[in-house]
């Protein structure tokens, strides 16, 4: 996103272009919100393109709108983005003319997702997805989801005469 806010900083009405795309992923934020709880989950952040939500993996809930998983989700957050965002006009404008330079990236998110068993450390399991997603999603190629799946630790219970 950075290099894109540059763009339009750039632009000969930078200053407008920059108020319509922040407007526009504010827009995207409230509405993020809004699926991310229709699936059944918890919004702990939202902020632009940054979003942080607690979800079960797997949303069937009797009254859910939509059913279907994590990555379900995912896609349709993708889908939101690409409708709210880059849809605007003017944001597809600028866009467009840059989409043959070689250096340039088109806006995208990149998840890093960590699925854990419910007694697993949330701590641990919080850790885990935003080391995927700074050190696996957003490094190199954009655009990427990065999940592991984390078993909960077992105790092991001794029995035994004393």
């Amino acid at each position: 996103m950075g290099s894109f806010v540059e763009l339009l900083y750039s632009q000969k009405e930078g200053s407008i272009l920059l108020d319509k795309f922040s407007s526009k992923l504010n827009e995207y934020s409230y509405r993020a919100i809004q699926l991310v709880k229709s699936f059944g989950g918890v919004p702990v952040y939202a902020g632009g393109d940054d979003l942080l939500y607690f979800m079960p993996v797997s949303s069937r809930a009797g009254d859910n709108p939509f059913s279907g998983n994590t990555f379900t989700l995912i896609d349709e957050l993708d889908l939101l983005f690409k409708k709210v965002v880059l849809t605007e006009t003017s944001i597809n404008n600028v866009i467009e003319s840059n989409f043959n330079d070689a250096n340039f990236r088109k806006p995208s998110i990149s998840y890093g997702v960590s699925i854990s068993y419910y007694k697993f450390p949330l701590n641990q399991a919080l850790a885990e997805g935003n080391d995927l997603l700074f050190s696996e999603a957003k490094s190199g190629e954009k655009d990427v989801v990065a999940f592991s799946v984390l078993k909960a630790q077992r105790e092991t219970i001794w029995y035994g005469l004393q």
